[in-house]
């Protein structure tokens, strides 16, 4: 379990880049601050951070076909 100090610590971190990263996404958030996603809505829940919302699924899916191709057209 997670003290408060550990929550403090990490919305500090997570504020931090998202100051520097304004259009991450929640995966943005948790693959580079090293957390995962049940860490961040307990975070958010709890008031320490506001994380954006989920990405719709129609664009997120747009995204990864779009990727994909990007990726197998350079090989």
């Amino acid at each position: 379990m997670y003290t408060k100090l550990d929550d403090i610590k990490m919305a500090k971190k997570i504020k931090l880049y998202l100051e520097k990263n304004p259009n991450a996404t929640r995966m943005n958030i948790a693959k580079d601050c090293f957390t995962n996603m049940r860490r961040l809505r307990q975070l958010e829940a709890e008031g320490y951070i506001n994380i954006p919302a989920p990405m719709p699924r129609e664009i997120r899916n747009r995204e990864y076909y779009a990727n994909k191709a990007i990726q197998s057209s350079g090989s």
